[in-house]
């Protein structure tokens, strides 16, 4: 493993543990809320496609590493979450919320990965994964402006 790889992955390592603890710090036992949970674990859609514009190897290998990122969040979160938690309480989602987050955010990961594939045949990479990155954060300032998500 060369030095750059390491230094990226610390760097990835890092990031996840910052989100995380912020995270778990502001949202609290509300963490496993549906409103929250799932719509999060569907980031991976926001990772998806300019990882898939940007590499030309498989789109499931770009779904798959956009996925594994806000799942190793969430699990941090609750790591976190619980080893603050006063003794005897555990906070643990339900298996069908586990179920449908992971079932979306593959989804949602594919679709985009697709879409920024087909996208890369006409415009340049570099267009591609800003596109995205735009209309991500135009989705996140539209999910808080809507009424009853605080």
């Amino acid at each position: 493993m060369t030095g750059r790889r390491i230094f990226v992955w610390a760097l990835r390592a890092g990031g996840v543990c910052v989100v995380a603890d912020l995270i778990a710090d502001r949202r609290g036992f509300t963490l496993v809320d549906p409103y929250f949970f799932i719509p999060f674990a569907c980031l991976s859609a926001a990772i998806a496609g300019p990882l898939a514009a940007a590499k030309a190897g498989s789109v499931w290998a770009s779904v798959l590493q956009a996925c594994s990122i806000p799942a190793a969040i969430l699990a941090a979160s609750l790591s976190l979450l619980n080893l603050a938690a006063p003794h005897g309480i555990w906070v643990f989602p339900e298996w069908p919320l586990l179920l449908e987050s992971a079932a979306l955010s593959l989804a949602s990961a594919s679709a985009s990965a697709g879409i920024a594939r087909l996208l890369v045949t006409r415009l340049s990479p570099r267009i591609v994964a800003w596109g995205f990155r735009v209309a991500t954060l135009a989705a996140i300032l539209a999910y808080r402006a809507w009424p009853g998500v605080s």
